[in-house]
């Protein structure tokens, strides 16, 4: 998705898209789609048209995913610069949800879209590492996984300092303040309670 979409999981609300509809979660639970959404997030603008030249598929197809994520409010229409076919842009590179949202509607819709977004991440990780660095880049992957001893307190604390870390360089897909010699770069960070088969 952009070559960054940022989809935060959490409990605190934040200036972004609040994704509250089941709806909202099934259009944005497919690959095409999110594929789409990030390639728009990097170029601003385009038209369904380039956007089918670059993945390869069809405008028609296309066209249908980009109005079922427009429908939802992920995405819009912008100006036309030559009057022909108007492009499309993103609205906010960030969406978020409450997952202790007590509507029983949400949750099987929204397990099933961070399902679908760890196969779409997981696929790209394993392209990933089967490729050659770009120009400049080698040694730029990393891979940290810890388990770690946390007080409920700690574990937020980190939360917070990562997504501090973080705010900086995604700050520069709303500004489109992007150094040169940069290039689209995904990083995943999640952190969840290790499951203990003697609690209840």
């Amino acid at each position: 998705m952009k070559e960054l979409l940022r989809i935060v999981r959490c409990e605190t609300t934040l200036s972004d898209i609040e994704i509250k509809d089941p709806a909202a979660f099934r259009a944005l639970a497919h690959p095409l789609r999110l594929e789409l959404f990030e390639r728009l997030a990097i170029l601003g603008t385009a038209t369904a048209s380039q956007l089918a030249e670059y993945f390869d598929e069809s405008p028609a197809n296309c066209s249908f995913h980009l109005r079922q994520l427009a429908k939802f409010g992920y995405i819009e229409r912008d100006e036309s610069s030559d009057g022909r076919e108007r492009p499309w842009r993103v609205l906010d590179i960030t969406q978020h949800w409450d997952p202790a949202n007590p509507d029983p509607s949400l949750r099987t819709p929204s397990e099933a879209f961070e399902d679908a977004l760890h196969t779409w991440d997981e696929m790209r990780l394993r392209q990933a590492r089967r490729s050659h660095a770009p120009e400049g880049f080698a040694g730029t992957m990393v891979s940290n996984r810890s388990t770690l001893w946390l007080t409920p307190g700690e574990a937020r604390e980190l939360s917070a300092q990562i997504n501090a870390l973080m705010q900086p360089y995604i700050d520069r897909w709303e500004t489109n303040e992007r150094p040169e010699g940069g290039r689209p770069m995904r990083l995943i960070a999640e952190m969840y309670a290790v499951a203990d088969r003697t609690e209840p």
